[in-house]
């Protein structure tokens, strides 16, 4: 669907990458270029987790024993220390300045999916996690459990943009209003067009220890063992996500951008939650880390140095009629080949711009608890026999991969969990 799609793609890949057009293909290529899933219906629509999993059918079937209850926030568990168990969850409005709750008692289980950010803090405000911190914060301590918070990942990026004809990206409906009316229609009338398709049709999978460290290109061919899926060692450090438009929010409007983004997506370095107060509507701190980790700071100089070299052999190939220049890239100023930027150069780039992909997890990893473990193998919180949390937060280690998927698998898994544990009741 965009113009690099077809013959521009084909001239720009021909560096020997892999093409592989199914992402989940069990017997794919552990680095190259992938087509990237959607969940789009064959209207055209966004299926989200919620339409896919609570439809209004779903919801009206089960309207006698499903309460869905808007508006509100979790402030706090309630917890039977004896017994191990969670016996409800405290509620209130939200932005209420009333100082009220009320509580949904729980007959059989209690499961959080606050997410990253949001599970450990309602952990913490129920009196689960480091002792220390919550008698900091004047918590009464109900379970000492030190990993609450900590071993926070994501994966983090930064954008290099490069300027093209306006007619080859998506900035062209800011600057055309005739034209954005034009792909209104063709989605209404026949469900084609930009607006079927999100900014993100394809991506680029790499392991930077696969880079040639004086070409800054990808070696392996096929039938390498670098390229075997199946091996934990060629899991991919680095994604390079193909978007034709800007990708730093609110910056540079009706600019014709196209923007390799580079993702880091096997971070060394880890961040922590902690709480900011005890008030469950105050966001917590939240401590990232962001480059912080050596290692991270090596492969984020390959990754740069790879992208600035695609970007490169992008603009001498592309067979526009007008020049592509580079617009944000450690060397968009100075007209430099990536090949004359320096260590110093390009980590004080990536400082200046790296940004969350918000694909944040691992706060309440799936460990052992002396290694920093919060939740067990069943998804229960250590202490609680009936307590479970279901979300990116449980992650052990952060994927390789967009998290939304993985997510809805540790809910199937969840649900299943509990199935089995009821099955006899």
């Amino acid at each position: 669907m965009w113009p690099f799609d077809a013959s521009r793609r084909n001239r720009w890949l021909r560096r020997r990458f892999p093409i592989e057009t199914d992402l989940n293909c069990p017997t794919g290529p552990a680095s190259g270029y992938f087509y990237l899933d959607y969940t789009i219906d064959e209207d055209g629509y966004r299926h989200s987790a919620y339409k896919a999993y609570l439809p209004k059918e779903v919801a009206l079937a089960r309207q006698a024993r499903l309460t869905v209850c808007t508006g509100v926030v979790a402030s706090r568990l309630e917890l039977d220390v004896d017994r191990r168990i969670a016996t409800g969850v405290y509620i209130k409005p939200a932005g209420s300045r009333r100082e009220v709750e009320f509580i949904v008692k729980a007959r059989r289980e209690v499961i959080i999916c606050s997410g990253a950010i949001g599970s450990p803090q309602l952990l913490m405000l129920s009196g689960i996690g480091n002792a220390a911190h919550l008698k900091s914060q004047g918590i009464a301590v109900k379970h000492n459990l030190p990993g609450v918070g900590t071993h926070l990942s994501d994966h983090h990026g930064f954008p290099i943009m490069m300027q093209l004809p306006m007619a080859e990206s998506l900035h062209r409906m800011e600057t055309s209003w005739w034209y954005a009316v034009w792909q209104i229609v063709l989605f209404i009338w026949n469900r084609t067009g930009w607006m079927k398709s999100g900014t993100t049709t394809s991506t680029i999978y790499i392991n930077t220890l696969n880079l040639d460290p004086e070409t800054s290109t990808f070696s392996p061919g096929p039938g390498d063992p670098e390229l075997d899926g199946s091996l934990p060692e060629n899991i991919p450090d680095l994604e390079i996500m193909v978007i034709p438009a800007g990708a730093i929010v609110g910056k540079n409007p009706g600019l014709p951008l196209f923007t390799l983004y580079a993702c880091l997506i096997q971070p060394s370095a880890h961040g922590s939650i902690e709480l900011a107060s005890r008030d469950p509507e105050e966001s917590p701190k939240v401590h990232y880390k962001v480059l912080e980790d050596a290692h991270d700071l090596v492969v984020t100089r390959r990754a740069l140095r790879f992208t600035l070299n695609l970007a490169e052999h992008f603009m001498e190939t592309s067979g526009y009629q007008h020049p592509v220049k580079l617009f944000h890239a450690p060397n968009a100023d100075t007209g430099r080949s990536w090949r004359d930027l320096d260590d110093d150069q390009l980590d004080s780039f990536a400082r200046g711009c790296i940004q969350s992909v918000l694909h944040l997890g691992c706060s309440c990893r799936m460990a052992n608890e002396e290694n920093g473990g919060v939740v067990d193998d069943q998804l229960r919180v250590y202490g609680f026999s009936n307590l479970r949390i279901a979300d990116a937060s449980i992650f052990p280690k952060i994927p390789a991969a967009h998290t939304m998927a993985p997510v809805y698998m540790v809910a199937e898994r969840c649900a299943q969990f509990v199935k089995s544990a009821w099955a006899t009741v």
